[in-house]
């Protein structure tokens, strides 16, 4: 029996492709706020839907009934995306909105846990920080959702600034 093994001589391609889509991302939620959201979500309902259409006609005589279910959920949630992003703008701002309050929590309760000192104080200052943004932005979402879409913009343009790097520097 022969084995056959693939070797990506290029690997920094892949990550440097992934990293250039992040950044990208990152600056139009930045510049874009909740509005560019919404073309993200829009743009993801279309790849979902897409990827469920090709997936379900490419093992539709080998399709198993999980695979085919899985198939039309993919369908179902992309049309979903496309046609209310304003929908899916507010559910995610809400999610969003309780994963920075517990974050906040876990960084509260670990400060306290850790002892003293300047940095604990910090710590605690900006959990307090993040549980008040993310009470207001539940409360507020709509008027909210710009600010935090700058933020994570910002974030992922940093992070796909950093993953450029990275792969250039495998390059060499």
């Amino acid at each position: 029996m022969t084995e056959f093994t693939i070797v990506d001589e290029n690997p920094w391609k892949k990550s440097l492709v992934l990293s250039l889509v992040i950044l990208v991302i990152g600056i139009l939620l930045a510049v874009g706020g909740q509005g560019s959201l919404k073309i993200v979500l829009m743009i993801s309902g279309v790849l979902m839907l897409l990827a469920s259409i090709l997936m379900l006609l490419g093992s539709a005589s080998t399709a198993s009934p999980v695979g085919i279910i899985i198939c039309a959920i993919g369908i179902i949630l992309g049309i979903a995306l496309i046609a209310a992003p304003n929908f899916f703008s507010d559910v995610m701002m809400i999610v969003l909105a309780v994963v920075v309050i517990m974050m906040g929590l876990g960084m509260l309760l670990g400060g306290t846990a850790m002892g003293g000192g300047p940095m604990m104080i910090i710590g605690m200052v900006i959990a307090v920080i993040m549980i008040a943004a993310g009470v207001l932005a539940l409360l507020n979402p709509k008027e909210t959702a710009d600010v935090i879409m700058i933020i994570i913009g910002v974030m992922l343009i940093i992070s796909g600034a950093l993953g450029v790097y990275r792969a250039l520097e495998a390059r060499n």
